[in-house]
């Protein structure tokens, strides 16, 4: 019942903030909304942005973190797209808030790290290569800046690129950029060294 609860409460602010904007949104009309206490808010949540951070992460988690261990990393990528594609008008509004810290990319980089850690690793053990630990821990970082970065600006800018198509470069963006570290680590004469 409490998930169910502080869901329909978080989904509530995402609505608000759809129909108005980040700073119109507070606590009082969110509970009018659901037609529930004010108090029971605050049960759940500390204010309207842990809602919205709680929201963000409960939608990837379904997404990235539920799926790591048996979907193909390529169709978790898609459905993030996808994901993005479908809440583009939300997570601008959030992203363009006067905040000073974003949640969106706060939570959805934390995701795609662990997305792109289980990538590297998998590949890694596939091909037989050891990654030290700062390759390990820096190429999740980096590729996850890269999707965080690609995904807003395709929303915020309204580029005309379907989720098919947004998906698959990003997909082919990391298998490259992984492709060259196994053909660097197995020291392949195929590698190419740029000067």
């Amino acid at each position: 019942m409490s998930y169910i609860t502080k869901r329909k409460i978080a989904l509530a602010v995402k609505k608000l903030v759809l129909e108005t904007s980040i700073n119109k949104t507070n606590v009082t009309n969110v509970m009018a909304s659901i037609h529930m206490r004010r108090q029971t808010f605050y049960d759940f949540f500390l204010d309207k942005y842990d809602a919205i951070e709680w929201i963000f992460n409960d939608e990837l988690r379904e997404i990235v973190d539920d799926n790591l261990d048996y979907a193909k990393w390529t169709n978790i990528i898609h459905d993030l797209c996808r994901y993005f594609f479908e809440n583009k008008k939300f997570i601008n509004a959030i992203l363009n808030a006067d905040t000073k810290e974003n949640i969106v990319e706060k939570t959805i980089k934390k995701h795609t790290e662990q997305l792109i850690q289980v990538i590297v690793l998998n590949i890694s053990n596939e091909q037989g290569i050891a990654l030290d630990s700062t390759e390990l821990h820096f190429f999740p970082e980096v590729y996850s800046s890269v999707i965080l970065e690609q995904l807003k600006s395709w929303t915020a800018f309204n580029i005309v690129r379907n989720v098919d198509d947004e998906a698959q470069l990003l997909v082919t963006v990391l298998e490259d950029s992984i492709n060259g570290t196994i053909l660097r680590k197995k020291d392949s004469s195929n590698y190419i060294y740029f000067d």
